[in-house]
């Protein structure tokens, strides 16, 4: 058994392990370096079997390698790293008097709201469960943007019932805030752990192409997300439904 003679390369791993832990993606039969995904100079990122850092295609595309895995591209590209961000917004609503006629004195509520926000890559052309890598033909082509939004209060008689809304990705250039793309709605996210009685949660995802995500992470340009989202609540006395906007712009870091 021989140590990796590219160990230094990959200090992170042990120097005698091999293809990196992974021998179902990787094959390494001579000991070089593992230069899996590349990206040409159309901007496409592609996974190739090559142990080269660069390579000219038989079309003539010239390839440079842009991460051995998917957490490489990801720096590559710039993607931001996962994050939470907290907010809090209030409203004004009639609770209702005691002849439950929706006319009594109005009550503020607090709405606490948390954007679980993560990242991942676009990947097409990955087989069966998308966890193949196809000579030439799995290829990235884009970001997710994944957000599970959740609201909660400690408002008496405020009974959350959905969350409801999307965002979308924005970038903010010299003529000011420009909107890139949306997500789909809000979907229905599942239990969520709470310490208070009233909450609600929802899930969105937007996938946004490389050009796109390349033009608003540029030198120069930061961006942020407008998450214009909404919590149905229903007033326990009443009976009464109304929608609470707990709309805000989140600058990703």
């Amino acid at each position: 058994m021989n140590i990796d003679p590219l160990a230094e390369d990959y200090y992170s791993f042990s120097t005698y392990n091999y293809t990196l832990n992974n021998p179902i993606f990787f094959v390494d039969p001579d000991g070089r370096g593992v230069y899996d995904w590349y990206q040409n100079q159309t901007g496409r990122v592609v996974w190739f079997d090559n142990t080269d850092e660069n390579f000219t295609s038989e079309n003539g595309d010239q390839w440079e390698n842009v991460g051995s895995n998917l957490e490489e591209v990801e720096e590559n590209l710039n993607v931001p790293e996962d994050q939470n961000v907290e907010w809090n917004t209030m409203e004004a609503v009639a609770l209702g008097g005691s002849k439950g006629d929706g006319k009594g004195a109005l009550g503020v509520t607090i709405l606490e709201n948390v954007a679980q926000i993560s990242f991942d890559l676009n990947i097409e052309n990955a087989g069966d469960f998308n966890q193949e890598r196809i000579d030439g033909e799995t290829e990235i082509t884009g970001v997710n943007v994944n957000i599970t939004l959740s609201t909660e209060t400690l408002a008496p008689g405020v009974q959350l019932q959905s969350v409801g809304g999307n965002f979308g990705l924005e970038k903010w250039t010299p003529t000011g805030k420009n909107s890139v793309n949306n997500s789909d709605s809000f979907q229905y996210a599942g239990p969520m752990l709470s310490s208070k009685d009233s909450h609600a949660s929802g899930k969105a995802t937007s996938t946004i192409s490389l050009s796109k995500f390349r033009s608003v992470t540029r030198q120069g340009l930061s961006f942020s997300i407008g998450v214009n989202s909404t919590a149905v609540f229903k007033l326990q006395q009443t009976g009464k439904t109304g929608v609470f906007d707990t709309s805000n712009t989140i600058k990703l870091k």
